[in-house]
């Protein structure tokens, strides 16, 4: 009975000793290089990445003749908002052209709205898309558009016409996601002045480090005033190189972001 116990025993310990060793409590999660360079990595594109709505709107007939054209909606208009600077109009090869829209509001029928545009900006055309996205203010010049579908008083005479659902058809509407280059700049310098709090909400480990690089290793935040990576430390690094969407839903080829995240 006595060695039996001490057989037990032993074998107790050595469980007890191998738990120690395995968990350690006390001592701090041992993160892999690779987790901390993914976790930064994920964090930065879902807080710089933006959708852009992109809706397709043709027809068949011909365009009125009038200087002005009215396209009318009723309950099938491309997005709801108050704020006419997050849309865009642009003809198929992505150039841009002034409009104006009048009673889209989500407070009342969503879906109604009317769109002016001019009629010589259509021209030779049977498609222009609607463009929408809450992180976009476009250039849009419509103060010398305005849609008189009848005579308004002297001088004023009808200079516009209505074409209706019927006249028109309005396409699959598409999300087109990418890189926001003006987002992703201002996140990396907002590290110099708020590395604690992105860390928090990013759920990065508070033990741990890292920086992102844009284009060298010269221009990396936050800089060394905030946080400067220690001669002893055992540094993770990531190159990765995207390409920026455009505000007419094309990839910039010409530009290329490149940014080193580095972890330690």
């Amino acid at each position: 009975m006595h060695i039996d116990w001490m057989i037990s025993m032993g074998i107790f310990l050595m469980i007890f000793l191998a738990i120690l060793l395995f968990f350690k409590p006390g001592s701090e999660t041992a993160y892999q290089g690779d987790y901390l360079i993914s976790l930064v990595e994920s964090r930065l594109v879902k807080e710089t990445y933006y959708a852009i709505e992109r809706t397709p709107i043709a027809w068949d007939s011909g365009l009125p003749s009038k200087e002005f054209v009215e396209f009318g909606f009723n309950g099938n208009f491309p997005a709801c908002d108050d704020d006419e600077n997050n849309f865009g109009i642009v003809k198929p090869d992505f150039q841009y052209i002034d409009f104006k829209i009048d009673g889209l509001s989500c407070n009342s029928n969503q879906g109604d709205g009317k769109i002016w545009l001019r009629t010589s900006d259509l021209s030779g055309l049977s498609k222009f898309y609607v463009f929408y996205s809450d992180e976009i203010i476009y250039t849009n010049n419509n103060a010398n558009i305005e849609c008189r579908l009848t005579p308004g008083g002297p001088g004023q005479p009808q200079n516009c016409e209505r074409m209706n659902n019927d006249d028109f058809k309005v396409g699959v509407n598409e999300i087109i996601k990418g890189l926001n280059s003006v987002k992703l700049t201002r996140k990396i310098n907002d590290l110099d002045g708020n590395y604690t709090g992105t860390k928090t909400s990013w759920g990065y480990p508070q033990s741990k480090e890292f920086k992102i690089c844009k284009d060298s290793f010269n221009n990396c935040k936050p800089g060394d005033d905030v946080k400067k990576i220690p001669d002893n430390a055992n540094v993770f690094a990531k190159e990765i190189r995207m390409n920026a969407l455009n505000k007419d839903t094309t990839l910039d080829t010409t530009r290329v972001e490149v940014l080193i995240i580095r972890a330690w």
